[in-house]
């Protein structure tokens, strides 16, 4: 009981850094565990917890004590999500005319709907082998057409579509030196658009590692059932000769502004705020102070 109990402190605790109260049943799918606990049990140590004023509960949201006012303020992120949500349905919607885009999801504060009224919306795309350069190019200029990008440098990022990552679908597995209980949820609670040649499946597989942090979670996502797309395969294989020639001039253009952008032949990575060292860094202190 006492480890599960600092289970539901650490599922809490992280949610705290985002400003997010959770529900129970939150609390049930996020808990850190690498094997089924009945819920039952969770539920058991939750109300215990409750009962000894360590956390609050305040219907329907549990949150650490004297955090209450995260309730008011994910009222607000709700609505701002929502129509933030019909935005990125209507982008993802119509990248399903580049034929090399085999997967479309949104990330971040967006994907657990938690978006401030100022956030930008973000996209991870999945391309098919050997295209993620000619794929970066036909998706930044499609949503230059028809919706507002989100530009390096840029201050006013409200409601703009952040293209931050682009994978090959040869590349999809996590790197070992990045397996831990951030990116593990991230994976998780990217919400796919839609989908080609069976990508989410086979990406969910390969970074089948974030079960040891998030059983749960996993379990439910594999559950997920996600709309699929028919494949254009000549315009396909069209594209994948201008792959070469599109990847240098980009790489040139990009020469004079890189940073810390993560750039391959089969990723591209940008990451206008990184959050992931400062997520775990005050999760470990926080954990430590309770």
């Amino acid at each position: 009981m006492l480890s599960l109990k600092r289970g539901i402190f650490h599922a809490l605790v992280y949610a705290d850094i985002f400003q997010y109260p959770m529900t129970v049943q939150e609390v049930l799918r996020w808990i850190p565990t690498e094997k089924p606990i009945a819920k039952r049990t969770i539920q058991k140590a939750v109300q215990q917890l409750v009962h000894e004023e360590s956390i609050s509960f305040t219907a329907p949201f549990l949150v650490l004590k004297k955090n209450t006012p995260n309730i008011g303020l994910h009222a607000e992120r709700l609505v701002h999500s929502q129509k933030k949500w019909k935005n990125a349905y209507c982008v993802a919607k119509i990248l399903r005319c580049i034929p090399t885009i085999l997967f479309v999801g949104v990330t971040g504060s967006l994907a657990m709907n938690n978006a401030g009224a100022e956030d930008d919306i973000d996209f991870c795309i999945v391309a098919a082998k050997g295209t993620v350069w000619i794929t970066r190019f036909l998706t930044t200029i499609t949503v230059e057409l028809v919706a507002k990008r989100r530009h390096p440098g840029s201050i006013n990022i409200q409601d703009t579509i952040c293209l931050n990552m682009f994978l090959s679908e040869d590349s999809l597995k996590t790197e070992k030196a990045e397996q831990d209980v951030y990116i593990a949820h991230e994976v998780i609670q990217m919400v796919p658009m839609w989908e080609r040649k069976g990508i989410e499946k086979r990406f969910l597989s390969v970074n089948s590692w974030v079960k040891k942090y998030y059983y749960h979670a996993y379990q439910e996502r594999l559950a997920l059932r996600v709309q699929r797309v028919k494949r254009k395969p000549f315009w396909e294989k069209v594209l994948r000769f201008l792959e070469g020639p599109v990847r240098t001039i980009q790489l040139r253009y990009m020469a004079k502004r890189r940073t810390t952008e993560v750039v391959t032949k089969q990723i591209i990575r940008f990451h206008p705020k990184d959050m992931r060292h400062f997520v775990l860094f005050t999760l470990d202190k926080k954990l430590h102070r309770i």
